[in-house]
């Protein structure tokens, strides 16, 4: 928040005047990454409220027109004093979201809330709710209806719920809503509520703006559940555009219902369990030929066995999928977990090549290695932009990626020994403008067999990676040689085993590109974490363009962390930081270090 105040003198430094256009283009993209980008806590609502003090100071016309004209992201009520600050940023014209847990305040926050403060909230979490009346009675006590865009409920069953929509007053800005069952050990029956969703939406012209549901199926007697068979009251809700069904068991019915009668739905996550009386495993072929013609939806997540204790595979065909991608033009993510793709490796002569330029995430996690073949399916250059594959370094990866995955945003490699280090270096020199994260992982049989300083001489031509990630130790790498060489990278991921910390801290310091770095402990390093803290230290009060530092340490050195003699090195770094914004200390399950994370940071 420091470096930024600048913006006070703004007008004497700089005498060719921004658009406003563009000074509150810089000014939200500063509040949404550096001031709630990361995790809610006080000390970030307190950055924000003085950063919003600074800048009115700059003029007359920031005051009036620039300051009100700024975007946050929302906040969530625990104290008094959130609600004092959230309070100041209503008063100086900053619109400021807010939201409130009913279980995460004390009785005088409550008390406060009702006083003055019900049009500040915008969304709300109830949970124990066991009437209708109950949910009334906070609303009103706390919420002003017309300024209501978010409910996440946890209910004993879908009736009381209804019966709150047939009662209450139409919820005019609902825009999301979250619908949990709570599970039956607390409520006995909770389990037999879900044959009643569907009377949930009946109600007429209640959530006429309701963009977003989701529904929580929290029950444990998950053998005893009826099947869902239909939710065509689904139809009635026009507006909306995103749907999740988790733990709700869907029938094929019930899916293609949903998938042809919801015209205004673009993104659909279900959780699919069918009859135990359906022999067809191939019963997942029915869901993507209802998809086949689908002009409305871009994205599609299909899971058969997350949450539950027995899992069944399904399969899809081949053929079936090809002609899916083919002729649907409109999806552009579709992820089916723990279903199979019956492929014969010995015949592809009998699939159509595929010409879809559209699709650019597709994942099936029952069998990564089938994805391969479907992306050499392609006729051509294909849109998908992560492939959700640790590819070998041969010759038919480098193919793959140059013909089919121009677009592949992130690539994951497993270096297979110098000989094979070849294909890994044509991929680099592919020079592809989109791939800006290589994650790099060695082959099971060796852990050191990646020609570092050679690596590090080809990412030197590369000018589009800027992420870079090692899964493991590299004890040949001299890695602070690509800190010093390299002026395109902007994130590291590295384990503390692979560095020399003499080397490695002083090339970091005088590295200006690095704003992410991510330092992690294994098994195999000896360095005290003393020594750890030294050279951490000097990084933070030393590097002027490291944005955010995230490092762990072995879980048994908790203690040892709040009495090392270089703990007050440690605060005293953090406090003449020159750049830092984001700190993020592993393990962090020690109450005192993370109170001394959020005091400075």
């Amino acid at each position: 928040m420091i470096s930024i105040s600048f913006l006070s003198d703004y007008h004497e430094k700089y005498p060719v005047v921004l658009p406003n256009y563009i000074i509150i283009k810089i000014l939200n993209e500063i509040t949404l990454s550096h001031v709630t980008g990361q995790a809610f806590n006080s000390n970030r609502l307190k950055a924000l409220c003085l950063f919003v003090t600074r800048i009115l100071l700059v003029c007359k016309e920031w005051k009036n027109n620039i300051v009100p004209r700024i975007y946050v992201k929302k906040f969530y009520l625990y104290s008094v004093e959130h609600i004092e600050m959230v309070r100041y940023l209503h008063r100086v014209g900053i619109k400021a979201p807010v939201g409130w847990h009913q279980d995460a305040v004390d009785k005088n926050t409550k008390q406060y809330l009702v006083k003055d403060t019900k049009h500040y909230i915008t969304d709300i979490k109830l949970v124990d709710v066991n009437n209708s009346e109950r949910i009334d009675r906070v609303i009103d006590n706390f919420i002003d209806r017309d300024s209501l865009s978010e409910l996440d409920i946890h209910c004993t069953n879908i009736q009381l719920l209804q019966e709150f929509f047939q009662k209450s007053s139409p919820l005019t800005s609902l825009t999301d809503l979250l619908v949990t069952l709570e599970d039956e050990d607390k409520y006995p029956g909770a389990d037999g509520e879900l044959e009643k969703i569907n009377q949930l939406f009946l109600v007429q012209n209640q959530l006429n703006e309701l963009k977003r549901l989701k529904i929580n199926a929290k029950v444990t007697g998950v053998d005893g559940n009826p099947y869902v068979e239909s939710i065509s009251s689904l139809f009635q809700l026009r507006s909306l555009t995103s749907l999740s069904l988790l733990r709700v068991k869907c029938s094929v019915p019930c899916l293609r219902s949903i998938i042809r009668g919801c015209a205004s739905l673009r993104e659909f996550q279900a959780f699919c369990r069918f009859s135990s009386e359906t022999k067809d495993s191939f019963i997942f072929n029915q869901v993507l030929e209802e998809l086949v013609y689908n002009r409305n939806l871009t994205s599609v997540t299909f899971s058969t066995s997350d949450y539950y204790s027995t899992y069944e595979y399904y399969s899809i065909s081949m053929k079936v999928l090809i002609h899916l991608l083919n002729e649907n033009h409109t999806l552009t993510r579709l992820a089916l977990t723990e279903v199979d793709v019956d492929y014969s490796e010995s015949d592809t002569t009998q699939y159509e090549r595929i010409s879809n330029q559209t699709m650019q995430y597709l994942s099936f996690t029952k069998n990564y290695t089938i994805l391969k073949a479907i992306y050499n399916l392609w006729s051509g250059p294909s849109a998908i932009v992560n492939s959700h594959i640790t590819w070998n370094s041969d010759e038919s990866t480098f193919q793959c990626i140059r013909d089919h995955l121009p677009q592949l945003c992130t690539a994951t490699i497993r270096c297979e020994g110098i000989s094979h280090y070849q294909y890994l270096q044509n991929i680099i020199n592919l020079n592809l403008p989109s791939l800006k994260q290589l994650i790099i992982t060695p082959h099971y049989n060796a852990q050191n067999n990646l020609p570092i300083q050679e690596f590090f001489s080809d990412l030197q031509h590369n000018t589009f990676i800027k992420e870079l990630y090692f899964e493991t130790v590299w004890s040949n790498g001299d890695f602070h040689q690509l800190l010093l060489n390299t002026s395109t990278i902007s994130h590291i991921n590295i384990p503390l085993d692979s560095v020399d910390l003499v080397g490695f801290s002083d090339a970091i310091c005088k590295n200006r590109t690095v704003t992410q770095l991510y330092i992690y402990y294994t098994v195999y390093h000896n360095c005290s974490l003393a020594e750890l803290l030294e050279y951490i230290s000097k990084i933070i009060i030393t590097n002027e363009s490291l944005l955010s530092l995230s490092f762990t340490f072995p879980f048994n050195s908790k203690k040892e962390f709040l009495i090392t003699d270089q703990l007050d090195k440690f605060k005293l770094a953090l406090a003449n930081r020159k750049s830092l914004q984001y700190l993020n200390i592993s393990p962090t399950k020690n109450n005192e270090l993370q109170k001394l994370i959020d005091s400075i940071i």
